[in-house]
Formats: structure tokens, C-alpha cells, sequence
């Protein structure tokens, strides 16, 4: 009761597993009930351990039986058991409290809340953008119920993760655990950043203003190296993979050096009156937010170095330990 989509489907398949065992079952036991007692009589005594035997042999059987048939328990779970017309509201609901007993998987669960919460809050910034360079508000909406489900997801997340630091959990899960909050606390100022582009936007539409297309090069030319930067980053969080460090640290020293060159050309461009204040003003804090967006998503490849560095580092003292 109450939980996901798909843990009502694994408990769907659970059932299915059992009921197709037991008709698999059902002709041997009836006919040849007696034999199979004796036959597993013969290696324990011990009436229990002969329940218990036969169970193992009763998964082991019915798991080989359904083995080539997954692809179809699958199918037949998802028909049974349908997809919510909110998906959305599923993505919300990854963080189960029961999970907290398993504290591995739970970890699990909060990663993949944390990278829904990455893509929201990367679509909300290329959509306030967008408007921006467009002078169309006409999404605002749009934006905002995204925006309300970004903090949302972050309060959900912050909670479990207090619930789930009180639990006995490894050093490694301990470490990421702690690399969650501040990455939980990173997606969501990057959505307050998309906010205030978003502002600058209906600004810019109310005061009928518009950027020189020599300022629009500027921008999608840092919007690029941000598109680029949280590509990596995302590699890097979803996988650990610390290799992807070096374009990392590329893109993020990009999106720095186009911040100063922003501002040197929009005080060229000012000197020579091809700016308007209001229009300056603007493109000044925009250059500004952007290289922040980057700092942020910088700061989430760099919490995996707390973790990834740890588990790589207990792996080759568990090696050096084998082969002393």
C-alpha cells in the first residue's frame, strides 16, 4: 500500500513467480508425493530442514522454469499494474521511508532523485534563457511549476537524508550521504539562478529591451560551455567517474574566462553608446548568474571526489592486502 509504480510491479512478479512454481508443483507433489518425501528424507532427518530444502529446490527449479520468460512477466506486470497520469508525481516518490532499512539501496534512490532534480533544474535555466534571447514570457508557467517541484524534490530529499545518516550505513555510503546535502543544496541554487534569469527576462519584455547580437554571441557562446559542463558533471555523478574530471574543469574555467570577457565588452560597448544602461545592467547580471550556474554544478562533480576517491582507495589497499 502506497508504494511506486514499479515496487507494485516487483511485487506483482513476486507473486507471479510463486503462483507458476506452485502449478509447476501441483502434478509431482499430487502423484509422487510420497517418493519426493523419501527422497528428501534420505539427507535429513530433520523434518524442518527437509521443509527447508524443499524450498530452495522449489526456487531454484521455477527460477531455471521462468528464466527465458522475464521479458514477459515484465510485460504482464506493467499491464497489470498501469502508470499513474502523473509520472511526475512518481519521480517524487522515490525517497520510501521502508527503503531505510536497506540503506544501500536507499542511497541508490537518492542519487536518482538527485539527478531528476539535476534535469529540472537545467531545463528550467535553458528555458528562462531562452525567453530571454526571445523576449517571450509566454512559458512562465511552465517555469514556475517546475520551479515549485525543484524545491519540493530538495526538501524531500534533505529530510530523508537525515533520516538516512541516523541508520548503520558504510564509510563509503556515510561519505555520500554527506556529498548528497550539498548536492541537494548546489541543484537548487542553480534553480534560483534559472529564477532570477527568469526575472530578467520579464524585465527586459517590459521595458521593450533587447541585447545586440554581438552581447547574443556572448551569451550562447557561455551557454555552451554551461550545456557542456553539465553534461560532464552528469556523467560524473551518475556513474562516479572521476575521468571525466579534466572537461569538467575545462568547461568550468571556460564559463570563468567568458564572464570576464562579458564584462570587458559590455564596458566597450557602453563607451561607445552601443548599450543601453538598462540593457547593460542586465546583461552584467546575467554573466554573472551564469558563471555561478557553472560554480555550482563545478561543486557537485567535486562532492564526488569525497566518495569516488574513498572506494577506489579501498579497493587497491583490499588488493595490496590479497596479495601480502
Amino acid at each position: 500500500m502506497g508504494a511506486t509504480a514499479n515496487a507494485k510491479r516487483a511485487a506483482v512478479i513476486h507473486l507471479l513467480f510463486n503462483v507458476a512454481g506452485s502449478v509447476a508443483f501441483m502434478f509431482p507433489v499430487a502423484f509422487a508425493g510420497k517418493a519426493i518425501a523419501n527422497f528428501f528424507s534420505g539427507f535429513i532427518a530433520d523434518t524442518e530442514w527437509q521443509i527447508a530444502l524443499f524450498h530452495m529446490v522449489f526456487n531454484l527449479i521455477t527460477t531455471a522454469l521462468l528464466l527465458p520468460f522475464i521479458k514477459y512477466l515484465v510485460k504482464l506486470s506493467c499491464l497489470i499494474v498501469r502508470e499513474k497520469p502523473n509520472a511526475q508525481k512518481e519521480e517524487g516518490e522515490l525517497l520510501d521511508e521502508r527503503l531505510l532499512k536497506t540503506p544501500a539501496i536507499a542511497v541508490a534512490q537518492v542519487r536518482k532523485q538527485l539527478m531528476i532534480m539535476s534535469e529540472q533544474a537545467f531545463s528550467n535555466y535553458k528555458l528562462s534563457l531562452d525567453m530571454l534571447l526571445c523576449a517571450d514570457t509566454s512559458k512562465k508557467d511552465e517555469f514556475d511549476r517546475t520551479e515549485k517541484g525543484i524545491d519540493t524534490l530538495n526538501k524531500q530529499t534533505v529530510n530523508y537524508l537525515i533520516q538516512l545518516s541516523l541508520q548503520e550505513v558504510s564509510e563509503t555510503d556515510e561519505k555520500k550521504i554527506s556529498s548528497f546535502f550539498r548536492v541537494s543544496s548546489d541543484l537548487e541554487r542553480i534553480g534560483d539562478y534559472a529564477e532570477n534569469i527568469m526575472e530578467y527576462a520579464e524585465k527586459a519584455k517590459e521595458q521593450n529591451l533587447s541585447f545586440s547580437e554581438h552581447a547574443k554571441e556572448e551569451i550562447l557562446e557561455m551557454d555552451l560551455h554551461i550545456t557542456n559542463l553539465y553534461k560532464h558533471v552528469s556523467e560524473v555523478f551518475r556513474y562516479s567517474d572521476l575521468s571525466r574530471m579534466r572537461e569538467v574543469e575545462y568547461e568550468e574555467n571556460e564559463t570563468d574566462r567568458m564572464n570576464r570577457v562579458m564584462q570587458r565588452s559590455h564596458l566597450r560597448r557602453m563607451n561607445e553608446g552601443a548599450c543601453s544602461p538598462e540593457t547593460g545592467a542586465i546583461f552584467l547580471q546575467l554573466a554573472v548568474n551564469m558563471e555561478r550556474i557553472g560554480d555550482h554544478m563545478h561543486n557537485i562533480a567535486n562532492s564526488v571526489k569525497t566518495y569516488a576517491h574513498n572506494h577506489i582507495t579501498n579497493k587497491e589497499t583490499s588488493k595490496h592486502v590479497s596479495a601480502a
